[in-house]
């Protein structure tokens, strides 16, 4: 996908149905991001929706606390609708695709920062189904993008902040398998 605006629309619509089934009795859940519960979990998703929403409108962000906080209150799937409707609406609005933003990891090129909440969207769609104890349901073709955007994207430096080191799986392994593996998910 050429537009990063698309990616990012394409990860929200794929990955509505598994934060769609999330509900307030699942919010004290452990999740498979180490640390994590549910509630935890969709904030940390939801204060990127936050962030990238500001970026959309040249408002810088230097520091994570502007944008997190309990976006979940007791409408986790609401809110999954809410912030994501009000963020692509910002990107559709934007007419500056070029200039960096200022962000809490420093300026930014809008396509990174669609690049990473799309990413960011996609993966914690699998994480919350699994929590809540669903199959994920993701396409094969966002798996097929996914795969590829975070193979390309993922160094030694991001795999150290956001990632655990990959865990290996059989070669016959789902696609989606495969991604959660490379991501330091036990699938």
């Amino acid at each position: 996908m050429s537009n990063p605006v698309d990616l990012l629309r394409n990860a929200v619509a794929d990955a509505a149905p598994n934060y769609a089934k999330a509900t307030v009795e699942d919010l004290d859940r452990d999740t498979p991001c180490g640390g994590w519960d549910l509630r935890a979990l969709l904030n940390h998703t939801y204060s990127i929706f936050a962030l990238s929403t500001r970026a959309a409108r040249l408002e810088p962000t230097e520091d994570f606390a502007v944008v997190e906080g309990d976006h979940v209150g007791n409408d986790p799937a609401g809110a999954y609708s809410r912030l994501t409707s009000e963020m692509l609406a910002a990107w559709d609005a934007c007419e500056d695709l070029d200039t960096p933003r200022v962000t809490p990891m420093g300026s930014l090129p809008p396509g990174d920062i669609l690049l990473a909440g799309a990413q960011d969207v996609f993966i914690h769609a699998w994480d919350v189904a699994k929590t809540i104890g669903t199959e994920p349901e993701l396409s094969p073709n966002m798996i097929a993008v996914f795969t590829e955007t975070h193979q390309q994207s993922i160094d030694e430096a991001a795999r150290a902040m956001f990632f655990d080191q990959p865990i290996t799986v059989p070669d016959d392994a789902s696609p989606l398998d495969k991604l959660v593996a490379f991501l330091g998910r036990e699938p």
